[in-house]
């Protein structure tokens, strides 16, 4: 494949507002069906609302690694990836703007299976845009430095999306309440999934690429593979010895799966990147009752409030580019993990910090929260890019989507994990002003599981992986 113009990497990287725009507007979930007190009527039971999540994310991720497995071996005329974005879109944006049109305008037991269906539809059908589109960033960006820039695009349009998903959602919500809010949202996600589509143009039938070097070309499907990437050890202990000579590898659902699991670097980073974005849902989850009944503001302020998280977090880009650039990716996922377990323990010392005015509190640990925000969303894409080429060089296949869907289920298991946790310490310690302990342990708690996420990734290999 050609390099990428400019616009076509700004029409690819536009993605991620979609994505990111319905994934950010979904922490509204809990507040609506659970909350605090005012002029919402709560539909469920925060706990049950909790398990309502949990029971979509678990279906969830029955079907991440099927979607990407399905996608990587999908042979159509506008490749592998295209037809799951363009069918997809479509049942993702109606089964988002359902989620906020529960059937009872009363806590109804009809609420909590409307939600957790409806919830399950949504996360498949995200899965069927995501997990494609993200299995393309291989093979559009080629080199370490393409994909750190890409992914950088990738993570600037997810400021754009959490942008619009905080502050546009909090005044949509107040001026045309939430049914509104998610017809809005959902429309301008709707137009970003498609943008991707436009830009990049798949070969026909989906394209490998041969030489794991500096010069790489696209190796169409029933063509003889013989590049370096083979291993041929590998392929002659699972009885695929004759495709060694004949057609590239395709690997079946179990034996893909087994080989994914084999992948001892994706095994380190899926370990630590599962508590790193279990930490991040964890505060944005919270973040609505954390302004409203600990810093005293209104919910329509919820928005703006987060924007400077955010705003930090684009200032800090070109930082995170540089470090990964000079030490590499792994130390410099290290270095954010470790700096968000430091800012989410702060959390928990919000209306602590001597003198000054609670609101001002909050605001700067919401501030310094952007920082380390600024490499989860540059990073992983980018790390995950590099694992393929290290996995094609060891069965000769190429396997994006297999292993975008094995993230997926890691990404949403954070979701929904995270959704239960936050439940459980709201329900039990309390979220209200009267009462805010169960929001204010939300974020030393989230801190201790990082910090787990860091032990755990750092069986990540320090050198480049792509060589390894």
């Amino acid at each position: 494949m050609n390099k990428l113009t400019l616009v076509q990497k700004l029409m690819y990287g536009s993605g991620y507002v979609g994505i990111t725009l319905i994934n950010t507007t979904l922490m509204w979930a809990m507040y609506f069906y659970a909350p605090p007190g005012g002029s919402l009527k709560p539909l469920l039971p925060i706990k049950l609302f909790g398990l309502a999540m949990l029971g979509g994310r678990i279906f969830d991720a029955l079907t991440d690694s099927l979607v990407g497995h399905w996608s990587d071996r999908t042979r159509t005329r506008w490749g592998r990836r295209t037809p799951f974005i363009v069918f997809a879109s479509l049942p993702l944006f109606i089964s988002f703007v359902l989620i906020w049109m529960p059937p009872s305008k009363e806590v109804s037991i009809l609420n909590f299976v409307w939600a957790a269906c409806i919830i399950s539809l949504f996360f498949f059908f995200f899965t069927c845009v995501i997990v494609p589109y993200l299995a393309l960033l291989p093979e559009i960006a080629e080199s370490s430095r393409e994909r750190i820039n890409l992914s950088a695009l990738q993570g600037l349009f997810t400021i754009v999306g959490l942008g619009i998903g905080m502050i546009g959602s909090s005044f949509l919500i107040s001026w045309k309440g939430f049914r509104w809010m998610s017809i809005i949202v959902g429309l301008v996600a709707l137009i970003s999934f498609y943008l991707p589509v436009i830009a990049v143009r798949e070969t026909s039938g989906g394209g490998r690429r041969e030489d794991l070097g500096g010069g790489r070309r696209s190796v169409g499907e029933g063509e003889k593979f013989e590049g370096p990437g083979v291993d041929r050890k590998n392929l002659e202990g699972s009885g695929k010895k004759d495709e060694l000579q004949g057609e590239i590898p395709a690997l079946k659902l179990k034996e893909a799966l087994v080989e994914t699991f084999r992948n001892k670097p994706f095994l380190s980073f899926i370990a630590g990147s599962l508590f790193f974005w279990f930490g991040f849902y964890t505060i944005l989850t919270v973040a609505p009752y954390l302004v409203t009944e600990v810093m005293g503001r209104d919910l329509s302020e919820v928005g703006k409030i987060l924007g400077v998280s955010l705003l930090v977090a684009v200032i800090f880009f070109p930082f995170m580019i540089r470090l990964s650039r000079k030490k590499g990716k792994r130390f410099a996922f290290l270095f954010s993990m470790s700096l968000f377990a430091i800012v989410l323990s702060l959390v928990g010392l919000i209306g602590r910090l001597g003198p000054v005015p609670i609101f001002y509190q909050g605001m700067v640990v919401i501030g310094l929260a952007g920082a380390p925000i600024a490499g989860l969303l540059i990073l992983p894409h980018a790390i995950i890019a590099d694992i393929t080429d290290y996995d094609e060089k060891r069965t000769g296949c190429r396997r994006e989507g297999m292993y975008f869907g094995i993230y997926g289920i890691v990404l949403k298991s954070a979701i929904g994990l995270s959704s239960v946790f936050v439940g459980f310490l709201l329900h039990h310690f309390g979220y209200t002003q009267a009462n805010p302990l169960g929001i204010l342990l939300c974020g030393p708690l989230a801190a201790v599981f990082i910090l787990l996420g860091i032990f755990l990734f750092l069986r990540y290999p320090p050198t480049d992986v792509r060589n390894g």
